[in-house]
């Protein structure tokens, strides 16, 4: 291990502290939260520096193994790893039962899987205010009255608000794909056709052997997508035809 002295600038570090920075920010402001507890920040920031060894080091020592297989040899478990997002309102169970009233699902924040070879969930306990650990979760919609709480939790902490940008109702501006009503596939796709402005003619004329029991698709490249059962040569010719 080489320590640096206090003042010297290693940019290599330098660099991959910035990049553990603009994570964090993306996360962070992909959650509905003005301000979160400082116990998130730490999880968070732990989360961020354990996905960024998911993938192969530029110039390490494999370009098509990542670090985190190297050290560990284990793949990555998809269905315990990338189950919620940090944030996230989930319902937390799958702990030991006993014979009482006490409740056997907790309601708390997402903190991500733990390092266990068990599957497992750290959560942000709502009432106790500290981590728990339960086997399973449940991610719920996020609700007016939860992002409060966890806001004013952050605020007996003395953890300022951070800039964020909302409408002009106070709501906060998401991210496209945690909007209501918006299809993921339109964000970034350039001739993405929505279903819903797909034109279908059922009765179409003047269109050869197309018309003849044919089911035709207008989109906006004016191309017809023919629909019958008849064999290949025919078909083939049949959508030549509908162009």
């Amino acid at each position: 291990m080489n320590y640096a002295s206090r003042g010297k600038h290693d940019p290599k570090a330098e660099q991959n502290n910035q990049h553990l920075k603009a994570l964090f920010w993306v996360h962070f402001h992909r959650m509905p939260f003005k301000a979160i507890p400082k116990k998130l920040t730490v999880a968070l920031m732990t989360r961020v520096a354990k996905i960024s060894n998911y993938y192969p080091a530029k110039g390490g020592l494999s370009a098509y193994y990542s670090p985190h297989m190297i050290i560990h040899q284990q793949m990555v478990d998809a269905s315990n790893e990338f189950v919620a997002e940090i944030g996230a309102h989930v319902h937390g169970y799958g702990h030991d039962t006993k014979n009482n009233v006490t409740a056997r699902t907790i309601k708390g924040v997402y903190m991500g899987p733990t390092n266990d070879i068990q599957e497992g969930h750290h959560i942000y306990d709502l009432n106790t205010k500290y981590e728990a650990r339960r086997a399973k979760i449940k991610v719920l919609p996020m609700t007016d009255q939860f992002i409060k709480i966890i806001e004013e939790d952050a605020r007996l902490e003395g953890v300022t608000e951070l800039r964020t940008y909302s409408k002009r109702n106070g709501k906060l501006i998401l991210d496209g794909d945690l909007l209501e009503g918006v299809d993921p596939d339109g964000l970034w796709d350039e001739n993405y056709v929505p279903v819903n402005k797909i034109e279908r003619l059922s009765d179409v004329t003047n269109k050869g052997d197309c018309a003849i029991g044919c089911e035709m698709r207008r989109t906006d490249t004016n191309v017809y997508d023919c629909k019958r059962s008849v064999s290949s040569k025919d078909k083939s010719a049949a959508y030549e035809s509908c162009r």
